[in-house]
């Protein structure tokens, strides 16, 4: 069993900032990322051909890590996710984030790991929160404190970075493809909120903070679809 890192990327042309921040994020999770019992590998979900320059820098970047690349015609970030969830397997687990969310200090990834193998969770958010969402605290000794989500309302499930399941993802359904990455999350948090499958299998952990270890960098977004 393994920890598939599926980070979303695009990068409109040669040079652009946002391969920059790719690099940058995959720098992070290669140094920051902890995982004890199972091990980590990577999948670079490109929304683009294979080839493009960027890939080949956070391949180098990653080093000798395992690593695949999903890539193909343009289709947002919820066709690369789609792409990129063919690779992982029925008993690993992914850890989905972007190439604009970075890692900036230890995050050993146990507790998360945790909550889904040993406490029947599918979707454990690693942080940080949205604003307005419902959730329970909880404790167990030996595992400590986290967040129990209530799925009726808001952001509960975000494109920001989480733990999760095949299971999950098979229980809810394919990304919408074809539009910005705010079209995608709101699809499929609207999804998942409606959907009873996805009643009392998702949580949070926090790590030192609300926010967690992460930074978002950049000044070049992809909200809105490039043409």
């Amino acid at each position: 069993m393994t920890i598939q890192v599926i980070m979303t990327t695009y990068c409109p042309e040669p040079g652009h900032p946002r391969g920059r921040y790719a690099v940058q994020c995959a720098n992070g999770l290669r140094n920051f990322l902890l995982s004890t019992h199972e091990d980590i590998a990577f999948i670079i979900a490109n929304d683009g051909p294979h080839d493009q320059p960027h890939i080949g820098a956070i391949w180098d970047e990653l080093g000798d890590c395992q690593v695949q690349v999903a890539a193909g015609p343009r289709a947002g970030i919820g066709g690369s996710l789609n792409r990129a969830l063919k690779l992982v397997g029925p008993d690993d687990l992914w850890l989905y984030t972007t190439d604009d969310w970075d890692l900036v200090e230890e995050y050993p990834l146990g507790q998360a790991v945790r909550l889904i193998r040993d406490n029947a969770y599918h979707y454990v958010r690693l942080g940080p929160p949205h604003p307005n969402i419902h959730a329970q605290i909880k404790f167990q000794e030996k595992l400590g404190w986290w967040l129990h989500l209530q799925t009726y309302s808001g952001f509960v499930f975000a494109t920001r970075p989480f733990l999760a399941t095949r299971t999950f993802y098979e229980g809810i359904g394919p990304f919408k493809e074809d539009c910005d990455s705010y079209v995608c999350e709101r699809d499929y948090a609207d999804r998942v909120n409606n959907n009873p499958s996805a009643n009392n299998v998702m949580a949070e952990v926090v790590c030192g903070s609300l926010e967690g270890p992460w930074q978002h960098i950049g000044e070049v977004n992809v909200g809105e679809r490039y043409p």
